[in-house]
């Protein structure tokens, strides 16, 4: 039989605490799915199994960085893919969706320093030194795929613009007829512009309860340089 481990920290203390809506590392709160709660079962494994044959500690630290590897590349081909269209049926993927994988890809992102630590405290430096350059390219993987679910989360609202921009001529010929009415009433906003702005509502009100302020700040930011660019560019056509 092998020996029982000596008793060391969890990976993430989160066995001990309470069920919630988010998941902390390192100060850091993070919406994610069932599926890297599992994943996270199985990295604590390959950190146990280490612990109790640290002559395998290599091995095992290339092991992890194969499995989050598979992690990244399934995910990518089930969600930006739509691979689980087919999988589970789903009709749809949809800014939901895109933000949970986009939550996870970051709780493994801001991970990649605790596994580092983890998997090659007892390790010699020569084979740190041979680890250090995957575990690189596997946060850099995670990065861009992270970055292609913003352009993603981007291309919809690129997509509801560019359709109400094209109501813009029409708009544009009322607006001509109109110029010339003096009425004490409240100018009522186009149809373009109350159809964006509740396009956007929708896309905040799906966003903003599951993505952290950061991730929130480069998708919102990307999307206003499209507006203020393409605004510009419509209108300057008129």
């Amino acid at each position: 039989e092998l020996p029982e481990p000596l008793p060391q920290p969890p990976l993430l203390e989160s066995e001990v605490r309470p069920p919630r809506d988010t998941l902390d590392l390192r100060g850091r709160q993070f919406h994610i799915v069932r599926t890297v709660l599992e994943l996270l079962s199985l990295l604590e494994e390959y950190r146990k199994f280490a612990a109790i044959m640290p002559v395998f500690a290599s091995e095992v630290a290339h092991r992890v960085v194969e499995l989050v590897k598979v992690f990244n590349s399934r995910s990518c081909q089930l969600v930006l893919g739509a691979g689980a269209m087919q999988v589970s049926g789903l009709k749809s993927i949809t800014a939901k969706h895109l933000a949970l994988s986009c939550q996870c890809l970051g709780f493994l992102i801001h991970l990649q320093p605790v596994l580092r630590d983890v998997l090659s405290g007892d390790m010699a430096e020569h084979r740190k030194a041979l680890l250090a350059p995957e575990m690189a390219r596997l946060a850099q993987d995670l990065a861009v795929h992270r970055d292609e679910i913003y352009a993603k989360l981007v291309a919809i609202m690129r997509e509801r613009l560019l359709a109400g921009t094209r109501q813009l001529p029409a708009s544009a010929e009322k607006w001509g007829a109109a110029s010339g009415a003096v009425t004490p009433k409240r100018v009522r906003a186009t149809t373009f512009a109350e159809s964006t702005a509740k396009q956007l509502r929708v896309l905040t009100g799906v966003l903003v309860p599951i993505m952290t302020a950061e991730d929130l700040g480069v998708v919102f930011g990307r999307i206003s340089i499209l507006f203020s660019a393409t605004l510009a560019e419509s209108y300057g056509r008129l």
